[in-house]
């Protein structure tokens, strides 16, 4: 009988990401709370309204509307400290208990990276429990997995950021040619300078945004396939 290499590899890989999907997703181990939504939520209005503020400002240059924006983007960023830390809360009630607990001990002193090494740790374990029981140990098996997931993530990354490679540059053209109009006066240097403190707090909050929902997938691939090169050293 032939052997179906291809559709092996494929079907075991797809098993271990449906695995850690159904199982081992964030949203599985740590479900978002109403709490966590309504800040996400409010987070995402003000950034929205700040952002519309700041076309405004462009258009009229309008000072006090470049401080309505400023305002609304840093409470944005309130709105969103909030969020991680209702989270971090919602991380040591799911891992307080049971087998879970010892993993706690692993979490990371930054608020923002509270979860990442319990939750590394934590399904990285489970991973190597499943590859056991699938009865996938050899190293160059497991290594041509890791590479055909970075090979995934980076393809996905790549196409969902081109679009917004594009439009960065096209508003940068824009910005460069709004500060030779108008860098004139004070007023419009001043302007400039909140404006600047805006889109700082902007760009902070797109990359968040962007790494959660963008690039969800690339990240997830990103993990699956460095818990699988921690199984390698292990079996080392």
């Amino acid at each position: 009988m032939e052997e179906k290499v291809g559709m092996n590899f494929v079907s075991n890989l797809r098993e271990i990401t449906n695995f850690y999907d159904d199982e081992l997703s964030s949203n599985k181990l740590i479900p978002t709370t109403k709490k966590d939504a309504f800040y996400l939520m409010s987070a995402s209005i003000l950034l929205i309204s700040g952002i519309v503020l700041l076309f405004v400002t462009l258009a009229t240059l309008k000072i006090s509307l470049s401080i309505l924006a400023i305002v609304a983007e840093a409470t944005s960023l309130g709105f969103v400290n909030l969020a991680i830390k209702s989270r971090n809360q919602s991380v040591r009630l799911h891992f307080g208990n049971g087998e879970k607990q010892q993993y706690l001990s692993l979490a990371n002193k930054k608020p923002i990276e509270y979860e990442r090494n319990i939750l590394f740790a934590y399904r990285t374990d489970r991973i190597a429990r499943k590859m056991n029981e699938m009865g996938i140990n050899r190293a160059e098996y497991i290594t041509a997995m890791v590479g055909h997931l970075e090979t995934l993530s980076q393809n996905t990354k790549n196409k969902k950021w081109l679009p917004i490679g594009i439009i960065g540059l096209f508003l940068i053209a824009l910005w460069t040619e709004f500060v030779g109009m108008y860098l004139s006066n004070l007023s419009s240097v001043v302007v400039l300078i909140l404006l600047g403190l805006v889109i700082s707090c902007v760009v902070v909050i797109l990359n968040i945004t962007i790494r959660m929902f963008l690039w969800s997938e690339a990240e997830r691939h990103q993990e699956i396939s460095t818990i699988l090169k921690v199984i390698i050293a292990s079996r080392a």
